[in-house]
């Protein structure tokens, strides 16, 4: 289901069923969390639309179903009614390391395993990019995210979900500036040094 072109209708079927709620309640606790209720999208439509999006591969198929489940016990509320997820990321990684031990679905796949849990833990990073970020500070994101990059930048353009064309366009054109900054940077620092004057 998680890799099916039409992910969606299998995850209603899940629903529908009660697989979810019997394999997976981290993700069954996402329906109807939210649906215009204090002015945040129902996460469970907002979910199932970020796995659609996903490109077809494994880790980021499983990090867009579960990217968002530690939604559901980080929510708050201002007077004014706003609405803030704080730390729900690292809160959605701990309950993944839960769910591992509770149901084996990574226990042959261990490489799998942490990829997921890696994606889930630094979904927001890309989107926080801003053009002041220094070199510096575009290296160490580089090299921290190492090998999942990609794939983390596959997940980050999946979770834009707005309907605003406009806005949409400009959370695509942020991931993708950051993208071109850390290539533009890795052939700059490739290159070899010219050597000293006076040294022949």
């Amino acid at each position: 289901i998680i890799m099916a072109p039409d992910a969606e209708l299998g995850l209603d079927s899940l629903l529908d069923c009660g697989a979810l709620t019997t394999m997976l309640p981290e993700v069954k606790a996402l329906v109807g969390f939210g649906d215009g209720e204090w002015r945040h999208k129902d996460v469970w439509k907002h979910t199932k639309q970020v796995v659609r999006q996903a490109v077809p591969r494994i880790e980021v198929r499983w990090a867009a179903l579960l990217h968002d489940i530690g939604k559901v016990k980080t929510r708050t509320i201002t007077p004014d009614g706003e609405v803030h997820f704080f730390g729900h990321a690292e809160v959605g990684a701990r309950m993944f390391d839960r769910l591992d031990r509770r149901l084996p679905l990574f226990t042959s796949e261990p490489a799998l395993k942490t990829s997921v849990r890696f994606l889930i833990l630094h979904h927001l990073r890309a989107s926080q990019y801003d053009s002041s970020w220094s070199d510096s500070a575009v290296r160490r994101f580089a090299r921290e995210m190492g090998d999942c990059l990609d794939n983390l930048f596959a997940l980050s353009r999946a979770d834009i979900t707005t309907k605003r064309p406009e806005r949409r366009k400009r959370g695509v054109r942020q991931i993708s500036a950051l993208g071109k900054r850390i290539d533009a940077i890795r052939s700059d620092d490739e290159k070899t040094p010219a050597l000293p004057k006076g040294i022949g």
